[in-house]
């Protein structure tokens, strides 16, 4: 489970893969997908990259928006292999 202590939606996490998988929200079905390994997602930036290397091409998405936190709590499941780490920034109106 992630927390967004603030009371505006956070569009701008970044997401780690360390292996291919699906990222998605449980309630708002928002999901990344990445076919490779160690693939960082900045969704803010809209980039995927490994190092310096874009592997935009490894990434699936199914909102224009990508991916995001609603205020309050924000439960995520991954699917089909291996960690994810989320980072974010609490944000406010």
């Amino acid at each position: 489970m992630a927390t967004n202590n603030g009371n505006a939606p956070i569009g701008n996490m970044v997401v780690v893969f360390n292996a291919a998988g699906t990222l998605t929200h449980d309630v708002s079905g928002d999901f990344i997908t990445v076919s490779e390994a160690s693939v960082v997602v900045d969704v803010g930036a809209r980039t995927a990259k490994n190092g310096a290397v874009h592997k935009d091409n490894t990434l699936t998405v199914n909102r224009a928006w990508w991916l995001q936190m609603e205020p309050g709590a924000n439960v995520f499941n991954v699917t089909g292999g291996g960690n994810v780490d989320l980072t974010w920034y609490h944000t406010w109106f």
